[in-house]
């Protein structure tokens, strides 16, 4: 029989009967074209190339792998596919359940000021700071104790104590720890048009983060807060001016600010909300934030930040 490569070649018979030899299929037309007397011998591959393509590229040995015996290895020519590391936390491949204990959370190591060399601090997500509950309320209209204290030298001119405070809110079924008289932030400029809107109105919050000594005030709150949060989850803290409508109320909102700028969890109770009278009970556009004036507000919460910021981030 031909070779493999004989179907590009065509037997030249002369006389029907003697061969002259092999001559390729498309010099069958050319004249010049000289039969060859021998079919040349087609190429081969190496024979380490054909071992190659017909190896197995591994080796599964079913019945081994049933009976528990270790499946044999894979030739050195099979590339072995490294496995990804396991996941952080994740027990050892050679551990047995019962042997294994998980490792430990990850610490956050800071220095601290108080303290030689590195403490370890365990890191605390958002909102772990603490709780504060929020309360305003004036002296004239929010407690019947404080009221009666008030009537004939009025609320403005009334001194009290923060444990006098703290009394009046017990008897409401209320704890405080921090206690924050805003009505220093007197502002007699004020008095018209502004009194007619609530303590969020923007203007009111830029005219009051204004005043000399609101850095020392706010401050004071941070302080207080930070001693009472070493003792308590939640910290109570009550800010009080004349009719709790106003001041007090522009107050718990730059406490309120800083507070969940360093990640507390804050709640907020307007005592004296029952007798906002002659105002817009903060429903107007302005308080809502609906007017471009809101820019004095965020420029207020931004400067009361900055002026808590000394030690911020304290329970983080």
């Amino acid at each position: 029989s031909p070779p493999a490569n004989a179907k590009a070649y065509v037997k030249v018979i002369t006389d029907g009967r003697a061969a002259l030899g092999w001559l390729r299929r498309e010099n069958l037309h050319r004249p010049e074209a000289v039969p060859e007397p021998a079919l040349p011998a087609p190429r081969r591959a190496p024979a380490s190339a054909l071992a190659a393509l017909t190896a197995p590229t591994a080796t599964v040995e079913p019945a081994a792998a049933l009976s528990g015996q270790p499946m044999s290895e894979p030739p050195a020519s099979v590339q072995r596919t490294k496995k990804p590391p396991p996941p952080p936390g994740s027990p050892p491949a050679n551990a047995k359940a019962a042997e294994w204990t998980p490792e430990p959370p990850q610490m956050q190591v800071r220095a601290t000021p108080n303290a030689p060399g590195m403490v370890a601090v365990p890191r605390q997500p958002e909102g772990r700071a603490g709780t504060a509950r929020i309360f305003t309320l004036g002296l004239e209209n929010s407690e019947r104790e404080l009221v009666d204290m008030c009537n004939g030298l009025g609320g403005a001119n009334l001194h009290v104590t923060k444990d006098v405070i703290r009394g009046a809110l017990e008897r409401l079924s209320l704890r405080v720890e921090v206690v924050a008289d805003a009505r220093q932030f007197s502002d007699p400029a004020a008095i018209g048009a502004l009194t007619r809107h609530l303590g969020m109105h923007p203007e009111i919050m830029k005219r009051m983060v204004d005043f000399r000594p609101f850095g020392h005030w706010i401050r004071e709150i941070r302080d207080e807060v930070n001693a009472a949060r070493k003792t308590s989850e939640t910290v109570g803290i009550a800010i009080y001016c004349r009719k709790g409508k106003h001041r007090s109320v522009a107050g718990s909102w730059f406490v309120e600010h800083c507070l969940k700028a360093d990640g507390w969890t804050v709640t907020m109770q307007h005592l004296a909300e029952k007798r906002w009278e002659k105002c817009c009970r903060g429903q107007c556009a302005e308080c809502r934030g609906l007017e471009p004036s809101v820019a004095n507000r965020e420029e207020a919460l931004a400067e009361a930040l900055r002026q808590w910021q000394p030690s911020r981030s304290a329970w983080r």
